[in-house]
């Protein structure tokens, strides 16, 4: 039986998810009006409330340490980095706290993304502007347009 995603997890994907990012893990905190939401790019507390939203994150890259403490059923993540630590409180189970807190372990040791190939259409527009600058002819440019647009 598939669970209903909560409230805030989907308010989040819908506002403030970026393309090609996705939802790894979240946790409930403690008073249970907001997440802790591990996206394959970043750790975020979201939080929506009588005056608005917040939303804190940090790239997982940037996490330089992950500290779990856990006291009679209530765990406190610190995520440290640049700047001041990301600190959430849970009572969620200890299983689902060690899973995310592995999961973001193995976000923040894997090689970074490879970027993006350059599209044909960024291609030709960084060819055109070294034409607008008088780096290439009109000649060249057009030779280079005709060969890029031959392979898409």
């Amino acid at each position: 039986m598939k669970h209903k995603e909560p409230k805030h997890v989907a308010e989040f994907r819908w506002r403030h998810l970026r393309p090609g990012e996705t939802i790894e893990l979240f946790l409930e905190n403690s008073q249970r009006n907001g997440m802790l939401i591990l996206t394959s790019e970043r750790a975020c507390l979201y939080r929506k409330g009588l005056f608005g939203e917040a939303l804190e994150a940090v790239p997982v890259n940037r996490i330089t340490a992950v500290e779990a403490r856990s006291t009679l059923g209530h765990h406190v993540i610190r995520l440290l980095g640049p700047g001041e630590p990301l600190v959430f409180k849970t009572f969620e189970r200890r299983d689902l706290v060690d899973a995310l807190c592995a999961r973001l372990d193995q976000l923040r040791r894997a090689d970074p993304a490879p970027a993006p190939a350059e599209g044909p259409i960024e291609h030709l527009k960084r060819l055109g502007a070294l034409r607008d600058a008088g780096i290439l002819t009109e000649g060249e440019f057009d030779a280079k347009k005709a060969e890029i647009l031959s392979k898409f």
